[in-house]
Protein backbone atom coordinates (compact mmCIF):
# COMPACT_ATOMS: atom_id res chain seq x y z
CA UNK A 1 0.00 0.00 0.00
CA UNK A 2 1.53 3.14 -0.54
CA UNK A 3 2.14 6.61 1.86
CA UNK A 4 0.94 9.46 2.01
CA UNK A 5 2.53 11.84 4.62
CA UNK A 6 0.72 14.94 5.55
CA UNK A 7 2.88 18.39 6.83
CA UNK A 8 0.99 21.09 9.18
CA UNK A 9 2.34 23.15 11.76
CA UNK A 10 -0.83 21.94 14.20
CA UNK A 11 -3.21 20.13 14.69
CA UNK A 12 -6.30 21.85 14.40
CA UNK A 13 -5.49 22.28 10.23
CA UNK A 14 -6.33 18.45 10.51
CA UNK A 15 -9.57 18.57 11.67
CA UNK A 16 -10.27 21.39 8.73
CA UNK A 17 -9.25 17.79 7.01
CA UNK A 18 -10.59 15.18 8.62
CA UNK A 19 -13.21 13.70 6.00
CA UNK A 20 -10.65 13.87 3.34
CA UNK A 21 -8.40 11.74 5.86
CA UNK A 22 -11.16 9.44 6.81
CA UNK A 23 -10.88 8.69 3.05
CA UNK A 24 -7.64 8.24 2.29
CA UNK A 25 -6.53 6.36 5.30
CA UNK A 26 -8.93 3.52 3.69
CA UNK A 27 -6.71 3.57 0.64
CA UNK A 28 -3.22 4.64 1.64
CA UNK A 29 -0.64 4.52 4.50
CA UNK A 30 -1.23 7.81 6.36
CA UNK A 31 1.49 9.33 8.45
CA UNK A 32 1.05 12.60 10.12
CA UNK A 33 3.77 15.49 9.98
CA UNK A 34 3.14 17.71 13.32
CA UNK A 35 4.00 18.98 16.76
CA UNK A 36 2.32 16.57 19.09
CA UNK A 37 -0.65 16.79 21.04
CA UNK A 38 -3.04 15.30 22.65
CA UNK A 39 -5.97 16.12 20.10
CA UNK A 40 -3.61 13.83 17.59
CA UNK A 41 -5.35 10.87 19.06
CA UNK A 42 -8.03 10.45 16.87
CA UNK A 43 -5.83 10.06 14.19
CA UNK A 44 -3.93 7.46 15.88
CA UNK A 45 -7.07 5.55 16.30
CA UNK A 46 -7.48 5.79 12.92
CA UNK A 47 -4.48 3.67 12.30
CA UNK A 48 -2.39 6.66 11.04
CA UNK A 49 1.35 7.10 12.21
CA UNK A 50 1.58 10.41 13.91
CA UNK A 51 5.59 11.78 13.70
CA UNK A 52 6.14 14.60 15.98
CA UNK A 53 8.22 17.60 14.70
CA UNK A 54 9.74 21.04 15.69
CA UNK A 55 7.75 24.19 14.00
CA UNK A 56 7.58 27.84 15.51
CA UNK A 57 4.50 28.30 14.17
CA UNK A 58 4.43 31.94 14.24
CA UNK A 59 8.12 33.17 14.75
CA UNK A 60 10.39 33.64 12.02
CA UNK A 61 13.80 32.65 13.39
CA UNK A 62 16.60 31.05 11.09
CA UNK A 63 18.03 28.38 13.58
CA UNK A 64 14.44 27.39 14.51
CA UNK A 65 13.27 26.90 10.99
CA UNK A 66 16.65 24.96 10.30
CA UNK A 67 15.42 22.45 12.91
CA UNK A 68 12.46 22.09 11.02
CA UNK A 69 14.15 21.54 7.86
CA UNK A 70 16.29 18.81 9.39
CA UNK A 71 13.40 16.99 11.17
CA UNK A 72 11.52 17.00 7.87
CA UNK A 73 14.42 15.56 5.82
CA UNK A 74 15.22 12.93 8.78
CA UNK A 75 11.80 11.69 8.03
CA UNK A 76 11.51 11.57 4.40
CA UNK A 77 14.60 9.72 3.89
CA UNK A 78 13.02 7.19 6.66
CA UNK A 79 9.62 6.84 5.47
CA UNK A 80 10.42 7.35 1.84
CA UNK A 81 6.84 8.15 0.83
CA UNK A 82 4.74 8.18 -2.44
CA UNK A 83 2.86 11.87 -2.00
CA UNK A 84 3.33 14.50 0.53
CA UNK A 85 -0.13 17.18 1.67
CA UNK A 86 1.13 20.50 2.88
CA UNK A 87 -0.68 22.79 4.76
CA UNK A 88 0.31 26.12 5.94
CA UNK A 89 3.36 28.40 4.96
CA UNK A 90 5.91 26.51 6.45
CA UNK A 91 4.99 23.18 5.75
CA UNK A 92 3.99 25.13 2.60
CA UNK A 93 7.57 26.50 1.70
CA UNK A 94 10.17 23.91 3.62
CA UNK A 95 7.85 20.90 2.50
CA UNK A 96 8.12 22.10 -1.44
CA UNK A 97 11.92 22.74 -1.14
CA UNK A 98 12.80 19.60 0.66
CA UNK A 99 10.50 17.32 -1.46
CA UNK A 100 12.05 19.05 -4.70
CA UNK A 101 15.61 17.91 -3.71
CA UNK A 102 14.15 14.16 -2.53
CA UNK A 103 12.27 14.39 -5.93
CA UNK A 104 9.00 13.44 -3.87
CA UNK A 105 6.00 14.33 -5.73
CA UNK A 106 3.96 17.28 -3.59
CA UNK A 107 0.35 18.83 -3.17
CA UNK A 108 0.48 22.14 -1.96
CA UNK A 109 -2.66 23.87 -0.18
CA UNK A 110 -2.33 27.77 0.41
CA UNK A 111 -5.33 29.04 2.19
CA UNK A 112 -4.74 32.91 1.97
CA UNK A 113 -1.96 35.21 1.65
CA UNK A 114 -2.33 36.60 5.03
CA UNK A 115 -0.74 40.32 5.74
CA UNK A 116 1.59 40.19 3.44
CA UNK A 117 -0.37 41.04 0.92
CA UNK A 118 -1.13 44.29 2.33
CA UNK A 119 2.93 44.64 3.06
CA UNK A 120 5.30 45.51 -0.25
CA UNK A 121 8.17 44.48 1.65
CA UNK A 122 6.67 40.68 3.23
CA UNK A 123 4.76 40.58 -0.24
CA UNK A 124 8.28 40.47 -2.12
CA UNK A 125 9.47 38.03 0.33
CA UNK A 126 6.91 35.66 0.01
CA UNK A 127 6.54 35.64 -3.67
CA UNK A 128 10.20 35.00 -3.85
CA UNK A 129 10.20 32.06 -1.78
CA UNK A 130 6.71 30.70 -3.89
CA UNK A 131 8.42 31.13 -6.89
CA UNK A 132 11.54 29.58 -5.88
CA UNK A 133 10.29 26.30 -3.52
CA UNK A 134 6.87 25.57 -4.73
CA UNK A 135 7.39 25.93 -8.80
CA UNK A 136 8.17 21.96 -8.84
CA UNK A 137 5.24 20.41 -6.93
CA UNK A 138 3.09 18.55 -8.72
CA UNK A 139 -0.45 21.09 -7.96
CA UNK A 140 -0.83 23.60 -5.87
CA UNK A 141 -4.74 23.97 -4.79
CA UNK A 142 -5.33 27.69 -3.78
CA UNK A 143 -8.64 29.10 -1.77
CA UNK A 144 -9.62 32.24 -3.85
CA UNK A 145 -9.48 34.31 -6.95
CA UNK A 146 -6.43 36.14 -5.58
CA UNK A 147 -3.95 34.12 -4.65
CA UNK A 148 -4.61 32.16 -8.58
CA UNK A 149 -3.70 35.48 -9.97
CA UNK A 150 -0.95 35.96 -8.07
CA UNK A 151 0.53 32.28 -8.79
CA UNK A 152 -1.30 32.33 -12.51
CA UNK A 153 -0.43 35.76 -13.60
CA UNK A 154 2.61 37.17 -11.66
CA UNK A 155 4.90 34.34 -10.55
CA UNK A 156 4.43 32.53 -14.02
CA UNK A 157 3.27 29.48 -12.12
CA UNK A 158 1.80 26.69 -14.91
CA UNK A 159 -1.70 26.97 -14.77
CA UNK A 160 -2.41 23.26 -15.28
CA UNK A 161 -0.84 23.16 -11.54
CA UNK A 162 -2.90 25.51 -10.52
CA UNK A 163 -6.75 24.42 -9.06
CA UNK A 164 -8.84 26.47 -7.18
CA UNK A 165 -10.94 25.08 -4.42
CA UNK A 166 -13.92 26.59 -2.52
CA UNK A 167 -12.27 26.89 0.96
CA UNK A 168 -12.22 23.17 2.75
CA UNK A 169 -15.85 23.14 2.37
CA UNK A 170 -18.37 22.45 5.08
CA UNK A 171 -19.66 19.26 6.37
CA UNK A 172 -23.20 19.45 6.06
CA UNK A 173 -24.32 16.32 7.73
CA UNK A 174 -22.20 17.70 10.81
CA UNK A 175 -23.20 21.78 10.36
CA UNK A 176 -26.90 21.15 9.66
CA UNK A 177 -29.64 23.52 9.17
CA UNK A 178 -31.06 25.12 12.68
CA UNK A 179 -33.94 27.23 11.88
CA UNK A 180 -33.43 30.51 14.32
CA UNK A 181 -35.89 31.33 17.46
CA UNK A 182 -36.98 34.60 18.58
CA UNK A 183 -35.06 35.24 21.93
CA UNK A 184 -35.68 38.15 24.12
CA UNK A 185 -31.83 38.88 23.35
CA UNK A 186 -30.00 38.97 20.46
CA UNK A 187 -26.76 37.46 20.41
CA UNK A 188 -23.68 38.18 18.06
CA UNK A 189 -20.58 36.50 17.84
CA UNK A 190 -17.15 36.69 16.98
CA UNK A 191 -15.33 33.43 15.96
CA UNK A 192 -11.26 33.19 15.70
CA UNK A 193 -7.84 34.34 16.72
CA UNK A 194 -8.24 37.86 18.14
CA UNK A 195 -6.20 39.66 15.58
CA UNK A 196 -6.48 43.37 14.78
CA UNK A 197 -6.04 42.19 11.11
CA UNK A 198 -9.53 39.63 11.78
CA UNK A 199 -11.29 43.49 12.82
CA UNK A 200 -11.33 42.47 16.43
CA UNK A 201 -10.81 45.72 17.65
CA UNK A 202 -13.37 46.56 15.58
CA UNK A 203 -16.08 44.01 16.91
CA UNK A 204 -14.94 45.23 20.26
CA UNK A 205 -15.58 48.90 20.03
CA UNK A 206 -19.01 47.91 18.10
CA UNK A 207 -19.95 45.96 20.76
CA UNK A 208 -19.02 49.07 23.49
CA UNK A 209 -21.50 51.19 21.29
CA UNK A 210 -24.42 48.87 21.13
CA UNK A 211 -24.25 47.60 24.61
CA UNK A 212 -24.48 50.98 26.14
CA UNK A 213 -27.43 52.03 23.72
CA UNK A 214 -29.18 48.00 24.19
CA UNK A 215 -28.99 45.74 26.97
CA UNK A 216 -30.77 43.13 25.12
CA UNK A 217 -27.68 42.98 22.35
CA UNK A 218 -25.36 40.42 23.90
CA UNK A 219 -21.62 39.39 22.63
CA UNK A 220 -19.59 36.52 22.50
CA UNK A 221 -16.26 35.62 21.41
CA UNK A 222 -14.96 31.94 20.61
CA UNK A 223 -11.04 31.85 19.89
CA UNK A 224 -7.37 32.24 20.67
CA UNK A 225 -6.17 35.39 22.70
CA UNK A 226 -3.68 37.50 20.93
CA UNK A 227 -1.59 39.70 22.94
CA UNK A 228 -2.03 42.77 20.29
CA UNK A 229 -5.93 42.91 21.38
CA UNK A 230 -5.68 41.53 25.20
CA UNK A 231 -6.11 44.81 26.89
CA UNK A 232 -8.95 46.10 25.51
CA UNK A 233 -10.61 42.74 25.37
CA UNK A 234 -9.79 42.03 29.17
CA UNK A 235 -11.75 45.45 29.61
CA UNK A 236 -14.38 44.65 28.45
CA UNK A 237 -14.46 41.08 29.79
CA UNK A 238 -14.73 42.43 32.86
CA UNK A 239 -16.77 44.97 32.27
CA UNK A 240 -19.39 42.28 30.81
CA UNK A 241 -19.32 43.84 27.76
CA UNK A 242 -18.41 40.03 26.25
CA UNK A 243 -18.66 36.83 26.62
CA UNK A 244 -15.23 34.79 26.00
CA UNK A 245 -16.16 30.93 25.74
CA UNK A 246 -12.48 30.19 24.66
CA UNK A 247 -11.75 27.39 21.97
CA UNK A 248 -15.33 25.29 21.92
CA UNK A 249 -15.40 21.77 20.79
CA UNK A 250 -19.07 21.77 19.24
CA UNK A 251 -19.01 24.80 17.56
CA UNK A 252 -22.26 23.67 15.52
CA UNK A 253 -23.93 23.76 18.71
CA UNK A 254 -22.74 27.06 19.92
CA UNK A 255 -23.53 28.54 16.49
CA UNK A 256 -26.97 27.60 16.89
CA UNK A 257 -27.37 29.51 19.91
CA UNK A 258 -25.99 32.46 18.11
CA UNK A 259 -28.04 35.58 15.66
CA UNK A 260 -25.35 36.33 13.39
CA UNK A 261 -21.92 35.97 13.38
CA UNK A 262 -19.51 38.92 12.51
CA UNK A 263 -15.75 38.97 10.85
CA UNK A 264 -15.40 42.55 10.26
CA UNK A 265 -11.53 41.00 8.73
CA UNK A 266 -8.90 43.81 7.39
CA UNK A 267 -6.62 41.83 5.19
CA UNK A 268 -7.37 39.00 3.39
CA UNK A 269 -8.35 35.25 4.70
CA UNK A 270 -7.91 31.60 3.89
CA UNK A 271 -11.74 31.24 2.73
CA UNK A 272 -13.27 31.61 6.17
CA UNK A 273 -14.55 28.57 7.94
CA UNK A 274 -16.01 30.55 10.82
CA UNK A 275 -18.08 32.38 8.50
CA UNK A 276 -19.16 29.41 6.21
CA UNK A 277 -19.84 27.17 9.49
CA UNK A 278 -22.24 29.90 10.41
CA UNK A 279 -24.19 29.81 7.23
CA UNK A 280 -24.26 26.01 7.06
CA UNK A 281 -26.08 26.16 10.27
CA UNK A 282 -28.19 29.12 9.05
CA UNK A 283 -26.99 32.26 10.69
CA UNK A 284 -27.01 35.55 8.93
CA UNK A 285 -23.17 37.06 8.40
CA UNK A 286 -21.43 40.70 8.77
CA UNK A 287 -18.16 40.80 6.79
CA UNK A 288 -15.86 43.03 4.56
CA UNK A 289 -14.98 42.32 1.23
CA UNK A 290 -11.81 40.65 1.37
CA UNK A 291 -10.20 37.88 -0.36
CA UNK A 292 -11.76 34.43 1.85
CA UNK A 293 -14.73 36.68 2.94
CA UNK A 294 -15.95 38.52 -0.44
CA UNK A 295 -16.63 35.05 -1.60
CA UNK A 296 -19.32 34.01 0.97
CA UNK A 297 -21.13 36.85 1.88
CA UNK A 298 -23.98 38.29 -0.52
CA UNK A 299 -24.92 41.75 0.99
CA UNK A 300 -28.52 42.26 1.99
CA UNK A 301 -29.20 38.07 0.65
CA UNK A 302 -26.97 35.96 3.50
CA UNK A 303 -26.13 39.43 5.81
CA UNK A 304 -24.58 43.03 5.14
CA UNK A 305 -21.26 43.95 3.81
CA UNK A 306 -19.23 46.31 5.88
CA UNK A 307 -16.53 48.89 5.46
CA UNK A 308 -13.54 47.89 6.07
CA UNK A 309 -12.19 49.61 9.65
CA UNK A 310 -15.31 51.67 10.08
CA UNK A 311 -16.89 50.82 13.14
CA UNK A 312 -19.72 53.29 13.02
CA UNK A 313 -20.36 51.22 9.77
CA UNK A 314 -20.14 48.09 11.61
CA UNK A 315 -22.71 49.23 14.15
CA UNK A 316 -24.97 50.71 12.00
CA UNK A 317 -25.49 46.85 10.21
CA UNK A 318 -25.73 45.38 13.86
CA UNK A 319 -28.46 47.29 14.75
CA UNK A 320 -29.84 46.50 11.50
CA UNK A 321 -30.02 42.90 11.20
CA UNK A 322 -31.33 42.69 14.95
CA UNK A 323 -33.91 44.84 14.18
CA UNK A 324 -35.33 43.66 11.02
CA UNK A 325 -38.84 41.84 11.36
CA UNK A 326 -38.32 38.13 12.25
CA UNK A 327 -39.67 36.66 9.06
CA UNK A 328 -37.27 38.82 7.62
CA UNK A 329 -34.77 36.99 9.68
CA UNK A 330 -35.71 34.00 8.65
CA UNK A 331 -35.34 34.77 4.83
CA UNK A 332 -31.43 35.64 5.38
CA UNK A 333 -30.87 32.33 7.46
CA UNK A 334 -32.46 30.40 5.15
CA UNK A 335 -30.54 32.30 2.23
CA UNK A 336 -27.27 31.70 4.37
CA UNK A 337 -27.82 27.77 4.32
CA UNK A 338 -28.33 27.70 0.59
CA UNK A 339 -25.23 29.68 0.01
CA UNK A 340 -22.50 27.00 1.34
CA UNK A 341 -24.99 24.45 -0.13
CA UNK A 342 -24.60 25.54 -3.25
CA UNK A 343 -20.72 26.69 -3.74
CA UNK A 344 -19.35 25.00 -0.32
CA UNK A 345 -20.60 21.20 0.02
CA UNK A 346 -17.11 19.78 1.43
CA UNK A 347 -17.74 16.45 -0.64
CA UNK A 348 -17.42 18.50 -3.76
CA UNK A 349 -13.97 19.73 -2.76
CA UNK A 350 -12.77 16.53 -1.27
CA UNK A 351 -13.85 14.44 -4.49
CA UNK A 352 -11.68 17.11 -6.47
CA UNK A 353 -8.54 16.27 -4.31
CA UNK A 354 -9.08 12.77 -4.51
CA UNK A 355 -8.97 12.81 -8.21
CA UNK A 356 -5.61 14.93 -8.09
CA UNK A 357 -4.04 12.22 -5.17
CA UNK A 358 -4.99 9.51 -7.47
CA UNK A 359 -3.90 11.06 -10.67
CA UNK A 360 -0.07 11.02 -8.95
CA UNK A 361 -0.09 7.54 -6.93
CA UNK A 362 -1.47 5.41 -9.35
Amino acid sequence: MKKIAIFVNKDTTLFFRIELIEKLVKIFNIDIICPDSLRLDIFKKMGIKVHPIYIDAKGINLINDLKTIKQFKSYLTLEKPNLVLTYTIKPNLYGSWVCKKFKIPIISTITGLGTAANNFFLSKISNFLYKQTMDKNRFIFVQNIDILELFQNKLQFDPTRLIQVNGSGVNLNKFKFVRPERNEKFKFLFIGRMLKSKGFLIFLKAAKILKSKNPNIEFFVFGEKDKSTQVLFEEYLNQKIINFKGYVDSIEMEISKIDCVVLPALTPEGMSNALLESCAVGRPIITTLQPGTQEIIKHEINGFVVKKGDVNDLVSKMELISSIPFNDFQVFSENARKTVETDFNRQKIIGTYLKKIQEITK
